[in-house]
């Protein structure tokens, strides 16, 4: 706005930038007045595209920023807890507190990771009476995820569990239940979902380039817990069909459990193993492990052509558990009730899982509606 000061005309600007970015605690708001005598001058100009770049970089900022979610991590029996304890410092998670009753265990495990002993509490409750996590991680035994969820659910915590959802189809069914009263997000962590392979032989069947689906064959495991020399403290709680809730079928039969397939999982594999085999009308995908695919397309009566890949990681916030946490609690992305990690997706698994247990129990076939 022009006004008049010693004769000389002078030009004002202010400017304003409020920007309310999604992922953000609050409004990001910059001013800045600039007062030039001689709006022809090179200095003006020079001053103007100066400004500019200023409120440029003060855009880039604002939406570079993200505020980190605080998470909690309950028990640490679970061996699968080293992901978030040793996991390399971002923006998307800050780790405010552990719950742990044996303080060895805890101690061992905060020195392993460059830990402090302050951040361990002996219950929930006074973990999140004072340091007010937004979403807890569960790594304790299978059957503590309900008391997990009833604690938590009615404070609008959310929580994410270590594979299978539950112990039991009841125990699912309860903590379904909570999610859906209290409106919390109920998420399950599988290591596989954030293999590239995985994804990329889905994209093959969306690409037809080995026909439609006839079957998928799932193969995980390892030599079995004693042999691969699990902690004691994994081992007390794994081997014991009520805090684990069925052995191998239980801790390897969830992967991939709502597809059509065969699984087979097993503590009693020679080597470890995560693969699988897609096989379609016209081909097969192998995805031997996290990064390598190979396709086999085929070719005359009983030839084919291979191609091979290795794939990368996959990019942020689709790469690992901790950091997708995040991303759909800060709304920054919406999974469907198709998504590996989802509540839906993991009633059916332990709708199948249940299945499978009584199968087992009854020698006999087991229908599921």
């Amino acid at each position: 706005m022009p006004n008049k000061r010693n004769g000389n005309v002078t030009e004002q600007f202010l400017f304003r930038s409020r920007r309310n970015v999604p992922g953000r605690s609050r409004f990001r708001q910059r001013s800045a007045l600039c007062i030039f005598k001689d709006p022809q001058s090179t200095m003006y100009k020079k001053s103007i595209l100066f400004f500019l770049l200023f409120c440029l970089l003060i855009t880039f900022h604002a939406q570079g920023q993200r505020t980190p979610l605080r998470v909690g991590v309950v028990g640490l029996t679970h061996t699968h807890v080293h992901w978030i304890l040793g996991r390399p410092k971002d923006d998307f998670i800050t780790l405010v507190g552990i719950v742990e009753t044996n303080k060895e265990l805890a101690l061992r495990y905060t020195q392993q990771h460059g830990l402090s002993m302050d951040l361990v509490f002996s219950s929930m409750e006074e973990m999140i009476a004072k340091v007010k996590p937004e979403a807890v991680t569960a790594f304790g035994t299978i059957y503590e995820h309900l008391t997990i969820v009833e604690k938590c659910a009615p404070l609008g915590i959310h929580v994410m569990v270590e594979k299978p959802l539950a112990v039991s189809l009841e125990h699912a069914g309860k903590m379904q239940a909570l999610a859906k009263k209290y409106k919390i997000h109920l998420l399950t962590n599988y290591e596989t979902t954030w293999y590239p392979t995985v994804h990329a032989t889905r994209d093959l069947l969306k690409q037809d380039s080995i026909g439609s689906i006839s079957q998928l064959v799932i193969r995980d495991g390892h030599r079995g817990p004693l042999k691969i020399g699990v902690n004691k403290e994994f081992l007390e709680w794994l081997i014991d069909p009520v805090k684990n809730g069925g052995g191998a079928i239980t801790d390897f039969g969830c992967y991939g459990a709502n597809a059509k397939t065969t699984i087979q999982a097993s503590w009693n594999w020679p080597i470890g193993r995560k693969d699988m085999e897609l096989y379609g009308t016209t081909g097969v995908a192998y995805a031997d492990n996290r990064n390598d695919l190979r396709m086999r397309k085929a070719v005359g009566y009983d030839g084919y052509q291979e191609t091979k890949r290795t794939l990368a990681e996959r990019p942020a916030p689709y790469n690992g558990p901790f950091s997708f946490l995040a991303a759909v609690i800060r709304k920054e992305i919406s999974p469907p009730p198709s998504d590996l990690s989802s509540l839906e997706n993991n009633m059916v698994v332990m709708e199948i899982l249940d299945a499978a247990k009584k199968s087992a129990r009854m020698g006999q076939t087991v229908l599921i509606k």
